[in-house]
């Protein structure tokens, strides 16, 4: 494989998208710190966040950017913005923040994180009939797009979409609930 820096994935992904029929509508990079050479910082990190930003706006697609948790700031619960490793950036460049989250996996000892529920979902299965499948949420932290409203009409705010998440299977297709992130205490 070719390591890239942000510039040359920009460069190559512009170069692709010019000979394809339609625009691409979706690039995905796996993960922003292997496009770092040397010691990743926050200077080098807000770059990366930028440019990838800047790659959608000129490709008109979605450029969906991965990043780790820094581990001196997470140590469990309800996962935040703040926890992203040299994230600053991240919240005011991009144009939604999302955060993949498994309650059934505890990365703490703290009893008093704030969670989400750890739920689970009747489905069935071919072989063994009606089963218990875990659910787990993608967190939906900030979108430039709004979040819609709810079935009162009132403005929604950030909140977490409820899938199944089996090991075997991976995330369920099939999405269950929207649950607001404002009743939850994040502190």
């Amino acid at each position: 494989g070719e390591a890239l820096d942000i510039e040359g994935v920009y460069a190559r992904a512009s170069q692709i998208a010019a000979g394809l029929a339609k625009p691409p509508a979706m690039i995905v990079i796996d993960y922003a710190d292997y496009l770092i050479q040397g010691a990743a910082d926050e200077p080098k990190m807000t770059q990366i966040f930028v440019r990838a930003a800047a790659l959608g706006k000129a490709l008109k697609c979605c450029v969906v950017l991965l990043v780790q948790f820094n581990d001196g700031a997470y140590h469990g619960g309800l996962p935040l913005p703040s926890h992203i490793r040299y994230g600053r950036m991240a919240v005011s460049a991009c144009t939604m923040l999302w955060c993949l989250y498994n309650p059934h996996r505890n990365w703490s000892n703290n009893a008093d994180d704030a969670r989400l529920p750890a739920m689970f979902e009747r489905k069935r299965h071919s072989k063994r009939g009606w089963v218990q499948v875990p659910c787990a949420w993608i967190i939906a932290w900030t979108s430039r797009f709004g979040f819609g409203l709810d079935l009162k009409g009132n403005d929604k705010d950030s909140g977490a979409i409820r899938l199944t998440l089996t090991p075997s299977e991976g995330w369920g297709l099939e999405a269950y609930e929207w649950r607001p992130l404002s009743g939850i205490s994040l502190t």
